[in-house]
């Protein structure tokens, strides 16, 4: 997501891609469709909802594979944590879409404002060894005085 970093145009693009596809699209298709047909097939109990809700989770985390291990883990457990609200709010699936838009908005924010980064496996993330852990800009205008 570098090219996200301080570029306005390219993180208004990723935005509107992001409510498409996240926020619209994983919530119709997820819990509009999918889990409300689970629960017209296998009723609505305790342990049918529970069933549902740990195989659409679990599902949602293999579909961030691409954050790798641990991002398939927070995405798995923030479907778990969404689809019991889904099923507290009565099925309220704008209410849903809202809040997975709203949440990855947050992350593409963190990306523009440089308050997050890729995984050191990305070679992105600045190491404690060039003295500027904390300062991700100053290990980028380090590496262009070298090239000079």
């Amino acid at each position: 997501m570098r090219h996200v970093e301080g570029n306005l145009q390219v993180t208004i693009v990723w935005l509107l891609l992001v409510w498409l596809t996240a926020g619209f699209g994983e919530e119709i298709i997820l819990r509009g469709y999918f889990m409300r047909q689970f629960v017209k097939f296998f009723g609505d109990n305790k342990m049918s909802l529970a069933i549902n809700i740990l195989i659409f989770s679990s599902f949602f985390g293999y579909m961030h594979m691409q954050q790798g291990i641990t991002g398939q883990l927070v995405a798995a457990s923030t479907g778990a944590l969404l689809s019991i609200i889904f099923y507290m709010r009565k099925c309220d699936l704008w209410f849903m879409i809202m809040v997975h838009g709203f949440f990855n908005t947050l992350g593409i924010l963190g990306f523009y404002f440089e308050l997050v980064y890729p995984s050191r496996a990305s070679g992105y993330a600045p190491s404690s060894a060039s003295g500027s852990c904390c300062n991700p800009r100053a290990e980028v205008l380090e590496a262009r005085n070298l090239e000079s």
